[in-house]
């Protein structure tokens, strides 16, 4: 124990390991009462508007744990006209389509911006979903945002109606949610710094979030 403190810095105290910790009683959270979802709706109408904005009005009180927000979105591809597409017709959508409707995502506390503006919200939000996931988590709830791994060497391959030994699967695969213009219902986690951390935000100050 000696020779232990000698290399221990001055500051640092000692402690246990947890795992050794046979016979003491846990001690038992008393500060929260209780939690809840809240579904929030955008301010204004998505059809009159090119960006979409979400209010959580301050509530004092009352803490948003934004790590446990979920970002819902339902879309559709459609003509230039508005109009269905035809079965034959050769569209698809990029891999990780919720997070790539969106150029930049802006967060403001208080009315204040706390989120560095950036047109590159697609990217990063692609490459946290490569780096940061296993093969397991990519192939299960990480397709509600349809997230469909594209095919090595058929990245190029456009056509999600070509063969199966030509076409680019992952294509193939998010085409068949959305073909004759279907609408497809996504789920996901916005990737922004302040949805990665644990810390609750405070009640009384107002959320706005800007897609």
């Amino acid at each position: 124990m000696a020779q232990v403190a000698e290399t221990m810095h001055k500051g640092s105290c000692m402690l246990s390991k947890s795992e050794l910790d046979l016979f003491s009683v846990p001690p038992t959270q008393v500060v929260m009462e209780k939690g809840f979802w809240e579904d929030v709706d955008p301010i204004a109408s998505i059809s009159s508007s090119d960006t979409i904005e979400f209010l959580c009005a301050a509530n004092s009180g009352v803490y948003t744990d934004l790590a446990s927000s979920y970002l819902y979105v339902k879309a559709k591809i459609t003509t230039a006209a508005g109009g269905n597409m035809c079965a034959d017709t050769q569209v698809g959508l990029s891999n990780l389509w919720m997070h790539a409707l969106f150029s930049q995502v802006e967060i403001f506390l208080n009315n204040k911006l706390v989120t560095p503006s950036s047109t590159a919200y697609p990217y990063r939000a692609y490459i946290e979903t490569i780096l940061n996931f296993s093969k397991d988590t990519k192939d299960s709830h990480l397709t509600s945002a349809l997230f469909y791994k594209d095919k090595a060497a058929k990245m190029d391959v456009v056509n999600p109606l070509a063969q199966d030994a030509k076409v680019n699967m992952g294509l193939k695969q998010r085409h068949a949610y959305t073909h004759e213009s279907k609408s497809v219902a996504m789920e996901g986690r916005i990737h922004s710094d302040l949805f990665v951390q644990d810390h609750y935000i405070l009640g009384a100050v107002p959320i706005k979030i800007k897609l």
